[in-house]
């Protein structure tokens, strides 16, 4: 399994064995660092130099996972982990860790007898700890705990029991007690946890703009300010990777559409049902690739291996993972090349569309129609408890405390507050990346372009309220040619339409479509029930 691996038994035995389950590509690197071991599994492509870089004259070791772009190149591992190590203080080194341009990542830096680990701002690398300090144990799944010799982590009743009717959990927490994932957007050293990126900073759109004319006018038919800007920062983003090929996953939705009319891709892939769902509203975009391949997921074969592989990746973390779309990737990196680049859309609509800001059932609907419902008296503890709604007592308890404790430096409205804590300690980083950002992570190097630092800093400055009543997005979509804004999503609503029009349309289709009445909202999840894994390998 792709990560870094610190003072983890038979480390390279075990991640290489996971790797051959899920047939991933492997890469191995190692060193030892004054009793500490270390083993890397990699994408060779992501590191030129390699992921480990060792000073003997320095005593200084460091070791990257994952991907990041550190002042103009791709993997600067040496450039990042020098300037790291001589850092004379605290601040100099968050300064640092804030000018990474890009990236998925864990960065340990080993010198002398002190150390340090860096995490990327969203958590989209997570890894987990086993003991008081990360400096003991890590690696990136607690599975790599479970055959521990120097004794075992009793499971947390209340975590677990959350675990399973949520099928996730929340803050840093894992079912197991004294196993927790590392924080995201840190510093971990030796003696404490220190955030380095800033949460609070965002970017007006007139600032991003790039086709302003030099007074300062607006360029007449080019849509939205919000919109050119969000197009010229997503460029920049695909700017860093001009040399690689690049892979697109296109939905029936709005944020891997908006990708593709950000830059250019060379293939594409859609799955589900064949007339319903993603597939008819993407194969509109088929000529925009080289290659472009549709399918149904029941055309697929599943191993068993694969599904054994899969619940390894995720113990104690998730209860059912979306282990099927192992199958998926496999065939895209079979078809393609596990080189390439693979653009995840992840984030695009918690910023765009305040997703994380309603719940579900008829309540959530409810206030999706209404979002003056939501804006009303708006408490954040209230929305997280409708939106963790299976928890006991005791783990109830424990969402709150986590949720003050996370959020208690940010100096955030509610709205934003409660939506940043779904991001980093939610069900985003605890739940949405487990299949596009960690599965798909074994076969490609994933990039999320949302979640970008000058991406990001740009859609936070919308209005978490605009964001709710759609209203940003159709802001957005107005810079778009009509081949992309005038086309319906799966959902029924197209985003160049009024925002008061597209939320009942695509409540109205939704709805519908579980009632099996409208054809164009049934999505791949109306496969999985007749999918069949094999008995054998």
């Amino acid at each position: 399994m792709k990560g870094l691996y610190l003072n983890v038994p038979a480390a390279r035995e075990r991640a290489t064995r996971l790797d051959a389950l899920l047939a991933a590509p492997s890469a191995i690197a190692t060193a030892e660092h004054q009793g500490h071991s270390l083993l890397v599994d990699y994408h060779p492509r992501d590191w030129p130099a390699g992921p480990i870089h060792c000073n003997p004259a320095a005593d200084l070791t460091a070791a990257g996972s994952g991907w990041f772009h550190f002042r103009g190149r791709f993997g600067n591992l040496s450039g990042f982990a020098e300037a790291f190590a001589h850092a004379r203080t605290l601040e100099e080194r968050k300064a640092l860790a804030a000018e990474i341009q890009a990236g998925a990542f864990v960065i340990l830096v080993l010198r002398g007898t002190s150390g340090w680990l860096v995490t990327d701002p969203f958590g989209l690398h997570p890894h987990y700890y086993a003991g008081e300090t990360p400096f003991a144990r890590l690696a990136p799944s607690v599975h790599f705990f479970g055959d521990d010799e120097s004794g075992t982590f009793p499971a947390d009743e209340s975590l677990t029991a959350a675990l399973e009717v949520q099928n996730h959990l929340f803050g840093n927490y894992t079912a197991y007690a004294g196993i927790r994932r590392l924080d995201p957007g840190a510093i971990t050293s030796t003696t404490e946890v220190v955030r380095y990126f800033d949460y609070q900073r965002r970017e007006s759109p007139a600032a991003a703009d790039t086709t302003q004319a030099a007074n300062g006018s607006r360029p007449r038919g080019a849509g939205s300010v919000l919109g050119r800007a969000l197009l010229a920062r997503l460029g920049e983003v695909m700017g860093l990777f001009a040399e690689r090929r690049r892979v697109l996953p296109l939905s029936g939705g709005l944020d891997s559409r908006l990708l593709l009319a950000s830059a250019r891709f060379d293939y594409g892939y859609t799955f589900g049902p064949a007339e319903s769902g993603d597939r008819p509203v993407a194969r509109r975009y088929a000529n925009h690739f080289e290659d472009y391949d549709e399918f149904s997921l029941l055309e697929l074969d599943y191993p068993p291996r694969l599904r054994a592989a899969g619940r390894q990746v995720f113990s104690g973390t998730c209860a059912r993972p979306f282990v099927e779309l192992l199958a998926v990737y496999r065939r895209v990196a079979e078809r393609w090349g596990g080189g390439c680049l693979f653009f995840d859309g992840y984030g695009g609509d918690v910023l765009q569309r305040a997703l994380y800001l309603t719940s579900g059932g008829l309540r959530g609907s409810a206030a999706k129609m209404f979002p003056q419902l939501t804006r009303a008296r708006f408490d954040p503890l209230v929305l997280l408890n409708r939106r963790y709604p299976g928890l006991d007592r005791d783990a109830r308890k424990l969402l709150v405390k986590t949720y003050h404790q996370m959020s208690e430096d940010w100096d955030l409205d509610p709205l934003r507050s409660v939506t940043l804590f779904e991001l980093l300690y939610g069900r985003g980083s605890r739940y949405v990346i487990n299949g596009g950002t960690i599965l798909s992570g074994q076969y490609f190097t994933v990039i999320q372009p949302f979640l970008t630092p000058r991406v990001f800093r740009l859609l936070w400055s919308i209005d978490p309220w605009d964001a709710l009543t759609y209203r940003a997005l159709r802001e957005i979509w107005r810079a778009l040619p009509a081949e992309f804004a005038g086309v319906r999503t799966y959902s029924g609503f197209k985003p160049s339409w009024h925002h008061d029009l597209s939320r009942p349309v695509m409540l109205a289709t939704k709805a519908l479509g579980r009632l099996g009445w409208v054809k164009r909202a049934v999505s791949y999840e109306r496969e999985l029930p007749q999918i069949r894994w094999r008995e054998e390998d």
